[in-house]
């Protein structure tokens, strides 16, 4: 038989890893339902997704209100790199705008 040994450090990025998936956003923070990765809304550093285009207006009229709901039950939002407001609906809208 053979035993492996893991190092504290080693246990503790472990730990960390796991944490990390299991708090990434999967729903909803308006309706509940499985998030489309092509709909969010960045605000203030921090990715909010939705599951339609009807729920970003609901987290733009008041993202600190669904930040606070999805961090009050354990979520980890994703990181942006800008502080700026950003939202995107889908690529169509995207490829459209800059035609």
């Amino acid at each position: 038989m053979t035993y492996s040994v893991m190092t504290n450090a080693e246990e503790t990025k472990e730990n960390k890893q796991a944490v990390a998936k299991s708090n990434i956003q999967t729903t909803c923070p308006v309706m509940g339902g499985a998030i489309n990765k092509n709909l969010y809304y960045d605000y203030k550093g921090k990715r909010i997704y939705v599951c339609c285009s009807g729920c970003i207006e609901s987290v733009k009229n008041d993202p600190e209100k669904y930040i606070a709901k999805l961090e009050k039950s354990g979520v980890v939002l994703e990181k942006t790199d800008t502080d700026s407001k950003k939202s995107q609906q889908n690529t169509e809208n995207k490829d459209t705008a800059s035609k």
